[in-house]
């Protein structure tokens, strides 16, 4: 299939048809590969993937190679200028667009609903549509066609500095952080991603092949594959790093730990030790969706949410805006309860997760003095320190989990 668009005219360009083909397959990983890399800026702010994200997808076992023709590719006089496709499966549709091409947004999302969208088991059809969400317009679009936010669709980006010179990498007596290039014992890798991810039991046999095929990408490196080495000789936790050396940055994909060795610091320590090494390589910034423990170890983080920057500083010093202690209640009336601890308490509340959440100096005086101000209201309470996740949703008004 192939088809002549309306032209898209940008001051600076020519007025010239875009054309839209499908993707051609394996031919076509490269040069979407070389597409993702020419369009990064700083901080994200082209709201687009990385490039280590499309590979990290494309060799992915779960990505669906049946359906790659489905990927929609936008060309201008030969050269990509947008892709439209999904990450793992039919169903979703997220949408990487050169600056100057933004009008192509609406045709890329009608050609999305066409192709990438899947049935549920009932045979209904729907397409979850990742939207940047600093993208106006291109929100407008999608809200017009009848779309609903999904709950568990939020992806953050966070950012933060390497350090140099790095700090000591703390790691508990008898484990040993090492790299792919080191020990690239296949079945012990299965054996941690396939434990580290919740899935119950020992890996399927198979679990090998699809390890060979996560190695498999052009810009895979075994030395930015870190493992932490348990005393017994198994791998206990592991960090997959990817390197940019065009744009110089360092990402972070896949995190796990076996549930045997959590809350021991093995992860980070595995992260830590890859963010390292791209520091080295000459990555001077690392990027990642979901990792704020490990950033809390760096001397200086940015946070980074609907394409700019809403926080920079140490982690200290970004923890120290959060107003004291975080509580948080469980309660039976949560709009009830936040309205009442506003007035009778004078401190920051908000619903976050369906709990109140209040941030307040000497947090355990308080436990005792709300129970007793919402007689038969409280369920269960939490209290803890402040956090970069804190930081995070005071910020920005949203939880990593939205």
């Amino acid at each position: 299939m192939h088809a002549s668009l309306r032209t898209v005219c940008e001051e600076g360009h020519d007025a010239m048809p875009v054309t839209l083909r499908p993707c051609a397959g394996k031919q076509d990983y490269a040069p979407i590969s070389d597409f993702l890399s020419t369009l990064y800026q700083p901080d994200n702010r082209d709201g687009n993937w990385f490039q280590p994200m499309w590979e990290y997808a494309y060799t992915h076992p779960w990505f669906d190679d049946d359906s790659v023709s489905h990927i929609g590719v936008w060309e201008d006089g030969g050269s990509i200028v947008a892709v439209a496709t999904y990450e793992s499966r039919l169903g979703e549709a997220f949408f990487q667009v050169r600056s100057g091409y933004e009008g192509l947004k609406a045709d890329m999302l009608a050609y999305a609903e066409q192709n990438l969208a899947a049935a549920d088991d009932s045979g209904k059809r729907y397409l979850r549509a990742y939207v940047n969400d600093f993208d106006a317009a291109f929100e407008q679009i999608v809200r017009e066609r009848g779309y609903v936010p999904y709950p568990r669709g939020h992806r953050p980006m966070t950012q933060f500095i390497i350090p140099r010179p790095f700090p000591p990498i703390p790691l508990r007596d008898g484990f040993r952080l090492k790299s792919l290039a080191d020990d690239n014992d296949l079945a012990k890798v299965d054996r941690v991603l396939h434990r580290g991810f919740n899935h119950p039991g020992e890996p399927p046999p198979d679990g090998i092949r699809d390890r060979m095929r996560m190695q498999s990408g052009p810009h895979y490196r075994k030395d930015l594959n870190i493992v932490v080495e348990a005393p017994n000789g198994q791998f206990a936790s592991y960090a997959g790093l990817w390197y940019d050396p065009i744009n110089r940055f360092g990402y972070v994909e896949p995190v796990a730990t076996d549930p045997d060795y959590r809350r021991m610091g093995l992860g980070t320590a595995a992260v830590l030790e890859g963010i390292r090494r791209c520091g080295e390589l000459g990555a001077t910034v690392l990027l990642t969706t979901h990792l704020l423990d490990e950033a809390d170890r760096c001397d200086r983080l940015l946070l980074i949410h609907q394409g700019r920057k809403v926080a920079e500083g140490s982690p200290d010093e970004l923890k120290s805006r959060v107003g004291g202690d975080v509580v948080i209640l469980r309660v039976r009336d949560a709009a009830r309860a936040a309205a009442e601890i506003a007035r009778r308490f004078q401190a920051p509340v908000r619903i976050a997760g369906g709990a109140v959440r209040v941030e307040i100096p000497n947090g355990h005086r308080f436990l005792a003095e709300v129970v007793e101000a919402l007689p038969g209201e409280v369920q269960s309470v939490a209290l803890h320190k402040p956090t970069l996740e804190d930081v995070f949703l005071d910020e920005t008004g949203v939880t990593l989990g939205e």
